[in-house]
């Protein structure tokens, strides 16, 4: 994960810098930053003939980055639009755990189809237990969802605090060490949750 974190981040980044060593303006290596992050998701895209709904909601993002900086040719402007897609996803998590239809939850049903149904036949699973696991994934969708937007409210802090070249390295390592974190943590807190319901409910 770490790895194909920073092979993603990496290109858009060096680009950044090596034009602004070479006398460019800021929001002129923004804008070739952000294409280039645009044309590593179309090769990869081109790569895996498919395009998934994370290479829309990142093309999306490198999309509305670029508008926006076009369009107002302000470097802490283009900083900031990076952060709108991570605080609509935050907002997503949020609704979708309030509304009963946590992401989490479809997430694994959409990644190991049958496996929870399997789970829950093997150990006996009742209504309670059914309506836990769901309230497990209710949970930690919702705090999800509020870190998340926590994290974008930090790293708009960060683009008004430092230099433009400053914060773009210092957003792209909080990023990448957060999200990871982020997806790390919630891994964690689900499987413990099913390594205790398995260990406390009997086996057929």
């Amino acid at each position: 994960m770490l790895r194909h974190a920073l092979a993603s981040a990496g290109p858009s980044l060096g680009t950044y810098y090596l034009l602004r060593a070479a006398g460019q303006p800021e929001i002129h290596a923004l804008i070739a930053a952000t294409v280039v992050s645009g044309i590593q998701v179309l090769f990869k895209v081109a790569k895996n003939r498919r395009f998934d709904v994370l290479s829309g909601f990142l093309m999306f993002n490198f999309g509305l980055s670029l508008v926006i900086a076009l369009v107002t040719s302000d470097a802490r402007m283009a900083q900031v639009s990076n952060t709108i897609p991570g605080i609509l996803l935050s907002l997503f998590l949020i609704g979708s755990a309030l509304v009963g239809k946590p992401l989490t939850e479809l997430m694994i049903a959409k990644a190991r189809p049958g496996r929870i149904d399997e789970i829950a036949a093997e150990h006996h699973w009742t209504d309670k237990d059914v309506t836990s696991y769901h309230r497990m994934h209710v949970q930690v969708t919702l705090w999800c969802g509020v870190i998340s937007l926590l994290l974008s409210v930090i790293s708009i802090v960060i683009i008004y605090s430092f230099s433009v070249d400053v914060a773009q390295a210092v957003n792209q390592i909080f990023s990448l060490v957060t999200t990871i974190g982020l997806i790390i943590g919630m891994i964690v807190v689900i499987r413990r949750y099913l390594q205790r319901v398995t260990y406390d409910s009997p086996a057929a």
